[in-house]
């Protein structure tokens, strides 16, 4: 394996290391090239919210039931679910960039199968394949984000793949609100289309090709990342890189009996909950039927602008709280969250409870409060 492909002198090596810290604007167009992967998978978490209610009404693809209308939302998840483990195996085999672009290829198609579904089950194999598709750039985009920038600009481009899920949904509502739901169904499939393209204009992950023993070619895309003419500028960057997968492959051999001993349990088992209370927090069930929870309120606002204000609250409360982790510290901002979650919910609880005792008509001086709980609920909930 080549290990210096451009030898220098100790001396320029050294002031290289000390000096050179590459041009950000690259690592900056690599990285938000691939979260519009995740914009696309905004678009699908969101796409039920304004959708479901048209179905219902039109009866395009037949009389749907409430049961029927839940699982065409609830299927993403599933095929999201599943995507973990073959987006896995496909970035360690092709590479990070080529598994972002064939997954333009079936998140394409089942977006052609939402928009120009006759029936019920090719609508539901449409939202699994797109919710696989979603689930996977959730899994694929931060690995390739976190291999291709520095130090320095790696938790701002991280955090940028939240910012840009949270304004997929954000478009989602206004398109939806906008235009019918064949019409969102075609938009949100063409979308897909322009990051193959812009893929195809930079490089892989460097880290991934060095796995590859791609010398040349990690050197190479190093040099267009950093933003430098000469390669032999990023020779110790190069050489650093070679050695932490050296380390890594002579580290590796850890199994699940590792995973399950004493000293692993407590922080795995801190992991889980914490996974356990985002996931049954409620966070998809509001994002999928944001415009119907609005409707069953009767509130006087327009379900659909009410949808959009959560929105847009949702995408300003996410660079917030990028802005707060690192002042506040992560254990205060969760049990703010957990707090304000629980009062939220329970607020938007008791007014469907006065509702449905005041013979299903808005309780009186209270419309307001669906939307005021919705709001509280999505800040508490990015807080945290």
């Amino acid at each position: 394996m080549e290990r210096d492909l451009y030898p220098r002198s100790s001396e320029a090596s050294e002031h290289t290391m000390l000096q050179f810290h590459g041009k950000s604007r690259p690592q900056i167009i690599a990285s938000l090239v691939a979260t519009f992967g995740t914009f696309c998978s905004g678009t699908v978490l969101a796409w039920t919210s304004t959708v479901n209610p048209q179905l219902k009404e039109t009866k395009d693809i037949g009389n749907l039931t409430d049961s029927n209308l839940s699982l065409i939302a609830s299927i993403a998840v599933i095929g999201a679910l599943i995507s973990g483990a073959a987006a896995g195996f496909s970035i360690d085999k092709i590479g990070r960039r080529l598994t972002i672009i064939l997954l333009v290829i079936p998140f394409i198609l089942g977006w052609g199968l939402v928009a120009f579904a006759q029936d019920y089950a090719v609508m539901l194999v449409g939202r699994f394949i797109t919710g696989f598709c979603a689930g996977a750039y959730t899994l694929v985009v931060p690995v390739y984000i976190s291999e291709v920038t520095q130090d320095r600009l790696r938790g701002a481009m991280s955090n940028c793949m939240v910012v840009t899920l949270v304004s997929g949904i954000l478009f989602s509502y206004v398109l939806g609100a906008l235009v019918p739901w064949k019409w969102l169904s075609i938009i949100s499939g063409i979308l897909p289309i322009f990051l193959a393209i812009a893929m195809f204009f930079i490089p892989d992950s460097p880290r991934y090709q060095v796995v590859k023993g791609m010398q040349t070619k990690a050197a190479e895309s190093l040099r267009w990342l950093r933003g430098v003419d000469d390669v032999r500028d990023i020779d110790d960057e190069l050489k650093e890189l070679q050695h932490s997968v050296q380390v890594s492959k002579e580290a590796s051999g850890g199994s699940l009996c590792d995973i399950l001993k004493a000293r692993n349990m407590k922080p795995l088992a801190i992991c889980l909950v914490l996974m356990i209370f985002q996931q049954f927090g409620g966070i998809n069930a509001v994002i999928f039927f944001t415009v119907d929870i609005f409707k069953a309120s009767g509130s006087d606002i327009n379900p659909n602008v009410a949808s959009i204000i959560v929105g847009s609250v949702q995408v300003v409360c996410v660079i917030v709280s990028t802005l707060l982790v690192d002042r506040m510290g992560r254990k205060v901002l969760m049990f703010i969250s957990e707090t304000g979650m629980a009062v939220s919910l329970a607020a938007l609880g008791v007014f469907f409870y006065l509702k449905h005792d005041n013979h299903d008509q808005t309780p009186e001086n209270l419309g307001w409060l669906p939307l005021l709980s919705m709001i509280l609920y999505i800040i508490t909930y990015n807080l945290g």
